[in-house]
């Protein structure tokens, strides 16, 4: 026996009897609000810009120049304060700190990024501010900055680019961005790269500086043979080093795959953009019929 709150294959036969027969009686109304809905998918789907996949792989090296993860640090590294950490979270901050970014935008990507942003008259990137944004300095009483710099380029490049480790060792990492500019991100991808691995340069020629003063300092003032011996190892190292950080070619990473575009643009469906909005507009007309039907019977 069935319960009283569930429907029966009578009552389910008669609805949709109902339901055809509103249909039938108002195919006219059905059909236009449809084919609206069809017309404005057509619109939607000529507004879509097509975007380009950039990738590029690169591997950590270790402190000696080999592509792979560092050791655990060594004495000299805790005294001198270069101990070491997580390489890819270590790699990650430098690629989106505001360090890089500033370097970036000393490079004109001020002007790259921001150029609909610039303010003739102040000769300023500036911000069109929101409206909640106004009404809250408004209400607390504080002056909005509306100026562009730096910092606001890290933050567009911490939204445009991915960066993930492809192995658990965490130092085979992949860069990807998704966009519809591919020519100025492609060229953006490659300075970002070049332009950590400098700051990574620049950060371990502080470091081996320390090293090498702090090592100067010790071996002239030690008399046992064997400890100096061993600090003139030590200084050898940090030497050599040096020179590593002194090349031209990328210190702290090798890259094995430079930024690239694919060939063709990432795949829209635009089979299910047509099918879902016709699909919407048919369901809508339907029940927009229905719920005036309900409306004139009560």
């Amino acid at each position: 026996m069935e319960m009283d709150n569930f429907l029966s294959n009578t009552q389910i036969g008669k609805i949709l009897t109902n339901l055809l027969n509103l249909i039938k009686e108002n195919y006219k109304f059905v059909l236009y609000s449809t084919a609206g809905f069809l017309f404005i998918s057509l619109i939607y789907s000529f507004s879509l810009s097509p975007k380009y996949q950039i990738i590029a792989d690169v591997k950590l090296k270790d402190e000696s120049g080999n592509a792979s993860l560092p050791s655990s640090s060594s004495v000299l590294s805790l005294i001198t304060g270069g101990g070491a950490g997580n390489n890819f979270w270590d790699f990650y901050n430098i690629v989106f700190s505001t360090e890089v970014a500033e370097k970036l935008w000393e490079k004109g990507y001020d002007q790259k990024i921001f150029a609909s942003s610039f303010d003739t008259k102040s000769e300023t990137f500036k911000r069109n501010p929101k409206l909640w944004d106004v009404i809250k300095s408004w209400i607390i009483g504080y002056d909005l900055n509306n100026e562009i710099n730096f910092v606001d380029l890290r933050n567009h490049i911490k939204s445009e680019v991915d960066l993930e480790d492809l192995t658990e060792e965490q130092n085979l990492l992949r860069f990807t961005i998704s966009t519809g500019n591919p020519d100025l991100y492609e060229t953006l991808l490659t300075d970002l790269i070049r332009v950590t691995d400098d700051s990574i340069k620049q950060r371990e020629r502080s470091k081996n500086t320390n090293k090498i003063v702090f090592l100067s300092d010790k071996i002239a003032s030690v008399s046992d043979v064997e400890i100096k011996n061993a600090m003139i190892g030590l200084l050898k190292e940090q030497l050599l080093n040096e020179s590593l950080v002194e090349q031209d070619n990328f210190y702290s990473i090798e890259v094995l795959e430079q930024p690239r575009r694919s060939k063709n643009p990432d795949f829209i469906n635009l089979q299910f953009i047509y099918l879902g909005f016709t699909f919407i507009g048919f369901m809508l007309s339907v029940l927009v019929l229905y719920i005036r039907k309900r409306i004139l019977v009560s």
